[in-house]
């Protein structure tokens, strides 16, 4: 009875040498079983994935790619491991299987691991991205402005639509961009990057404008490709869909107190604007004198701010005030005709 004992537990230590002395590398990294590892083009020595799988009892080694449908011989080397270079020739995940003979068994041993190959690095992949939305923005390629996001980019076709109507709004149309951050999933199929966008252009009326906006911008690989799927804080492509359009009419400038006069701004954009700028004139005998400029810091979307302009100076006489709401035109709006009225207000 001891005797038998005896025997199992020296059968059990042969085995778990067996199995402690089998790895599995990949470019010089062990691999558990299970495991994914992604490699980019710049990872490789001679355009191979050097794949090593030491197993000390095996006469031979053969490797399958396609789960056995298929196999090819893995080389010994001086150090008895099992190795096989192996060439991608495009974007593929790669699962391979081996064939283990030994002295007195064939065996075929499945790690389960996938080796995600890649010819770009998904950073190279996104900067090229990037580029082309410049190039292609600034040219006015809307099909293939459009081809670079991804068809579950919100609002696709409205989005379109406001491509268009850009283009056709603005000219001589040049953008700078300046990445702050840079972040991707763990399996590099999506990243979120910080995007600063600075654009230039000309509108309609041939007024020389500026917008300028720190876009998060979602990345996904799709089918090979990486794609556009998402903006926040988008105020750069497709504006007119995001434009906003301050205004201010007669009924918008009252008297607040004898010689106090409130000027309301309507901010009818889906996006808030801020450093408002609006200027009191008096009407001084047929042309009008500036009185006074206030600022407002910010006018949400869809709402309204006020400012006061001070009058006493003038005296208790009825006057004609006109006020001016973005008069320096550094805000890009969808209507720049509805940003001044005049109103008579009796002073005192």
């Amino acid at each position: 009875m001891k005797k038998m004992l005896l025997t199992v537990f020296i059968i059990s230590c042969v085995v778990a040498n067996i199995s402690l002395a089998q790895e599995l590398k990949v470019e010089g990294k062990k691999l558990q079983e299970g495991q994914s590892l992604y490699l980019f083009r710049s990872d490789l020595t001679g355009g191979r994935i050097e794949i090593v799988l030491s197993e000390p009892l095996a006469k031979s080694v053969d490797i399958s790619f396609d789960r056995g449908r298929n196999w090819q011989s893995m080389e010994k080397d001086t150090g008895g491991a099992f190795v096989y270079k192996y060439h991608p020739h495009q974007d593929e995940a790669i699962e391979p299987v081996f064939l283990v003979s030994q002295k007195d068994k064939t065996y075929t041993y499945n790690p389960h691991i996938t080796i995600n190959y890649s010819r770009q690095k998904p950073e190279e992949a996104v900067i090229s991205l990037i580029e082309k939305m410049k190039a292609y923005y600034e040219a006015e390629r809307k099909s293939r402005f459009l081809n670079l996001f991804s068809r579950r980019f919100p609002d696709f076709i409205k989005f379109q639509e406001s491509i268009q109507n850009d283009f056709y709004n603005y000219n001589n149309i040049r953008l700078d961009y300046t990445i702050y951050q840079e972040t991707f999933s763990p399996d590099y199929t999506a990243g979120i990057w910080t995007v600063k966008w600075e654009k230039k252009y000309t509108d309609k009326n041939g007024n020389q404008m500026s917008d300028e906006a720190t876009i998060a911008m979602r990345f996904s690989k799709e089918r090979g490709r990486w794609l556009v799927s998402g903006m926040r804080n988008n105020t750069i492509f497709g504006s007119s869909l995001l434009a906003t359009d301050l205004s201010i009419s007669s009924s918008d400038i009252t008297k607040a107190a004898s010689y106090t006069v409130a000027a309301t701004v309507h901010n009818a954009g889906s996006y808030a604007v801020s450093n408002v700028q609006v200027k009191f004139y008096e009407d001084s005998g047929g042309s009008y004198a500036l009185h006074c400029t206030k600022t407002i810091s910010n006018i949400s979307a869809n709402n309204t701010a006020s400012v006061t302009c001070d009058f006493s100076a003038l005296g208790p006489i009825p006057v004609n005030i006109k006020v001016v709401v973005d008069e320096p035109n550094t805000i890009s709006e969808s209507n720049e005709t509805n940003n001044q009225a005049i109103k008579n207000i009796n002073l005192g």
